[in-house]
């Protein structure tokens, strides 16, 4: 039974333009794995078989499980500038990453890590001791989310302000740890990569199909045994789903697989 919080209401007919469907991996970013049909193959943990799903389907989201401003403008630049340096690299850019673009991957990184864990952990309200239980509308609480703040009802903090709070400091934490890191450029010569719903014990991001960049990795041309073992670990590390252009081109290796 899945015990996460109900997604945070709105006004009647959200008239602040609140995002619900938030993305966890973005869409753009899914959408480079999509076949000819518009759709990636999607391997659900919790029933089979496998399901073809266009990048806005529901499984890639969490519902409103954080605030507007962590949504928006808190962390467009980070998704932005990624998408620049994935979108050179799937248009068959060669040269490695330099400092700068290490420094955006990481970010991004940190990014899909933190709104993993919120959709996976939200905080749920949150009561605070030693505030005084003010009233709050519901037009008001809107209007302090729209610019970033955060609110109370009464002396209860909604779940998705708090996750905010809690995923900002995921992110700045994660982000630090990997100051400096590079990101190795992996291209596969056979096969292709899976992606999972997270990859917060593995550094990896699947860019494309026929790339993933690795932390702490060299720029390599990766053997179908590369892949398989990449693919692997991201099998191993999915908590929901994972999905992939078409399974059958992706090597994974099974514990009765020789090695």
């Amino acid at each position: 039974m899945d015990m996460r919080p109900k997604a945070a209401l709105t006004l009647p007919g959200n008239p602040h333009g609140f995002t619900i469907k938030q993305h966890v991996f973005p869409r753009s970013a899914i959408a480079r794995f999509a076949a000819a049909d518009g759709k990636v193959q999607v391997q659900s943990l919790r029933a089979t078989p496998s399901r073809r799903k266009v990048p806005t389907a529901e499984i890639f989201c969490a519902q409103r499980a954080w605030d507007h401003s962590t949504e928006t403008w808190r962390t467009w630049s980070y998704e932005a500038e990624y998408q620049t340096v994935a979108n050179e690299l799937a248009a068959g850019r060669t040269s490695p990453l330099n400092y700068r673009e290490n420094q955006i991957v990481s970010k991004f990184f940190a990014l899909w890590t933190a709104r993993h864990h919120a959709r996976k952990e939200p905080s749920g309200d949150v009561v605070l001791q030693g505030i005084s239980e003010s009233l709050i509308t519901d037009e008001q609480a809107e209007i302090i989310e729209m610019k970033g703040g955060a609110f109370t009802r009464g002396n209860v903090m909604p779940s998705h302000i708090f996750t905010s709070l809690s995923m900002r400091i995921r992110m700045d934490r994660l982000s630090h740890r990997l100051h400096g890191a590079h990101w190795g450029i992996i291209r596969a010569q056979y096969g292709e990569f899976i992606v999972p719903d997270n990859s917060d014990s593995f550094a990896a991001i699947p860019v494309t199909p026929k790339i993933c960049l690795v932390a702490g990795a060299d720029d390599i041309e990766a053997t179908p045994l590369d892949v398989a073992l990449i693919n692997s670990m991201g099998v191993q590390m999915a908590h929901e789903y994972y999905f992939a252009r078409d399974f059958k081109y992706c090597p994974i290796l099974r514990r009765s697989d020789p090695w």
